[in-house]
């Protein structure tokens, strides 16, 4: 896609262009769970994120349930933590509608 718009470009070029942000710390990056690394603008601060099981799209949870540090083990000291949930968009979990019995939708083949 970008390399359309810019002929030549080298992934490595790109590679030192997101570090360069990460360190400027323009960007943070994301690590959710079975995915490739991605990264997302710092600014959005501390949040956690939703999977689609359907569609597979990832969307921010604005908030956090508090306290995480009633759930650790005594003597154990919590450093950070990541949420992530999973289940059904609101696109995906829109009511299908029925097709009728007999129609071209429902024949076999």
């Amino acid at each position: 896609m970008v390399r359309e718009e810019i002929p030549g470009l080298g992934i490595a070029t790109v590679y030192r262009a997101i570090n360069d942000l990460v360190e400027e710390e323009w960007l943070k990056p994301v690590e959710l769970p079975g995915r490739n690394n991605s990264y997302e603008l710092s600014e959005l601060g501390h949040h956690h994120h939703f999977i689609c099981n359907e569609c597979d799209k990832v969307y921010d949870l604005h908030g956090c349930p508090g306290q995480m540090k009633d759930l650790v083990p005594e003597g154990f000291k919590a450093k950070a933590h990541d949420i992530t949930i999973y289940g059904v968009c609101s696109d995906c979990n829109e009511p299908q509608q029925e097709v009728p019995a007999g129609s071209p939708e429902q024949l076999p083949g």
